[in-house]
């Protein structure tokens, strides 16, 4: 069910965020990774790594399955004590879109799962920037991994509902 404060937000938008929460919510609690030690990757038989995919695994990953592109950048919040911060994050936006929704499938400090904005309300997105261990293997074959894995269950939904 669409809420009503959800009318502000293109129809394309809000297909897409209602996706991402299925497909978020089909994936198994823990991901296998590809294990690191120094920076080398070891081969599977040996170790494999298990945990929760962070915000910018996740939303590199989708942008491979949805009309959506991933940016990497800081959220700009205020803490408790009214300081204002910048905390490294990443979000998505609709490919070919104006960028004013945000759709962020892995929202920081929120338990319930992936948050839709729009920019400039009450949270703000930006800058954004190139993190340079988004450049790295070990984030690569993170997000290959967690491709992986929503492959398996964007085929499973699919054979289910055929």
């Amino acid at each position: 069910m669409r809420p009503h404060a959800a009318r502000q937000v293109p129809e394309k938008a809000w297909e897409v965020f209602v996706r991402i929460e299925q497909i978020l919510e089909a994936l198994p609690e823990k991901i296998e990774f590809p294990a690191f030690m120094f920076g080398v990757r070891l081969d599977s038989d040996v170790a494999v790594s298990t945990g929760i995919p962070n915000c910018h695994v996740i939303a590199h990953a989708l942008a491979r399955f949805l009309p959506v592109d991933a940016h990497d950048g800081f959220v700009l919040v205020t803490g408790p004590n009214g300081k204002g911060r910048r905390l490294e994050h990443s979000w998505l936006t609709l490919r070919d879109s104006d960028a004013s929704v945000i759709i962020d499938p892995w929202p920081l400090g929120v338990a319930t799962g992936p948050a839709i904005f729009i920019q400039d309300y009450a949270y703000h997105f930006g800058p954004e920037c190139s993190f340079l261990a988004h450049k790295g293997e070990k984030f690569t074959v993170e997000v290959d991994a967690l491709a992986a894995a929503i492959e398996a269950v964007t085929k499973e939904s699919a054979s289910r509902a055929a």
